[in-house]
């Protein structure tokens, strides 16, 4: 006749988690139990003392949550508004962003027209001729007023029709 003894189990002390959170699995030597309704630390609480740009990699010990957002505006100024990419006939080409239409009035004269207007006249365009390296092609922005810019586009001097692109900063 054969007897089974059950083994009577011993209070097991739990302790706190002091798990690693990495970039790979590892294995850990640690022969402590933890109880499966314990907490994880993974995020932090603190206000970062300053926000950058940097190629390497991080070495902080918890992560920043999900739902923290920094401070500040979203219509930076010096975030481009709008750019055009257009030809010497005065066709908007694919590829530019808030701009509505551009006309030509006459040889190497344009007006751009914004799809969002500026807040006033007092927005930076900046442009420059596509034509081949030039180094007397100019493209000069006058009359700013908030929903448009006027355009000349010149060769020695003279206005001609050359492909050009504009850029402009400001607030909208």
């Amino acid at each position: 006749m054969a007897i089974n003894v059950t083994p009577i189990p011993k209070l097991t002390a739990m302790a706190a988690p002091a798990f690693t959170l990495g970039t790979a699995n590892a294995a850990g030597d640690a022969l402590t139990a933890v109880a499966s309704n314990s907490t994880l630390l993974a995020f932090d609480a603190v206000v970062p003392a300053a926000v950058g740009v940097s190629s390497l990699a991080g070495d902080a010990v918890v992560s920043a949550r999900r739902d923290h957002v920094h401070s500040g505006s979203t219509d930076i100024k010096s975030l481009a508004k709008a750019w055009a990419f257009v030809l010497g006939t005065g066709v908007l080409q694919a590829g530019s962003f808030n701009v509505t239409s551009t006309s030509r009035q006459g040889a190497g004269d344009y007006t751009i027209t914004w799809a969002t207007d500026f807040d006033g006249a007092l927005y930076s365009p900046v442009g420059n001729a596509q034509a081949g390296g030039a180094s007397d092609d100019v493209v000069a922005i006058h009359s700013l007023a908030a929903g448009v810019a006027y355009v000349d586009v010149s060769r020695n001097g003279s206005l001609t029709d050359l492909g050009w692109n504009i850029v402009a900063f400001g607030n909208q």
